[in-house]
């Protein structure tokens, strides 16, 4: 036998005897834990987590005063004077479509979100947000410190092609939650 597969078998081994014997210790260090999570031992299941548009309607672009509708009709933000000329982030949520809230006429989309982390509960990620706080967010006129992210090296204005880094989106999310916003 190999050395590799001898490796590999020891450590599936030894994977296989910490789930047997871990009922019977109480203080397992951490380490442990996360060392038979990545090798599959007691790994969590992924659950998807799949937000919706209640009455989507379909926008083909848009323009600095708002969104192209396919009737032409245009669909402004609340609170935001001007849409950027270029975005990935609203490339993506055009694809799923934009719900205008009858209510408080407040724009949503949907954006998949990136869990980049095989540890990470959950899997397949599509979150409903309101396009003018995620726009105010991402806006250059807003710190960092208001952030609570200094987004360096995250790209944190760009989606790639898995989503928007799930890093962002709960930097996001917290920055919603100080501004008393409701997501």
């Amino acid at each position: 036998m190999k050395r590799g597969a001898k490796i590999l078998l020891s450590i599936a081994w030894g994977g296989v005897c910490f789930e047997v014997l871990r009922p019977f210790v109480v203080d397992w260090p951490a380490e442990s834990v996360i060392l038979v999570d990545l090798i599959g031992c007691g790994f969590p299941a992924r659950e998807d987590v799949i937000e919706t548009l209640d009455s989507p309607i379909r926008a083909t672009g848009w323009m600095k005063e708002g969104f192209v509708l396919e009737t032409g009709e245009v669909v402004s933000l609340p609170g935001i004077n001007e849409l950027p000329a270029r975005s990935s982030i609203l490339d993506e949520i055009l694809r799923g479509g934009i719900e205008v809230d009858p209510t408080d006429h407040r724009v949503y989309g949907l954006l998949p979100i990136y869990h980049w982390c095989g540890n990470d509960p959950i899997d397949k990620h599509v979150a409903r947000v309101d396009i003018a706080s995620l726009l105010r967010y991402l806006s250059p006129s807003t710190s960092p410190e208001d952030r609570n992210n200094s987004f360096e090296g995250l790209e944190c204005d760009a989606v790639t092609r898995w989503g928007w880094n799930v890093v962002c989106f709960e930097a996001y999310e917290r920055w919603l939650e100080r501004a008393g916003q409701h997501k």
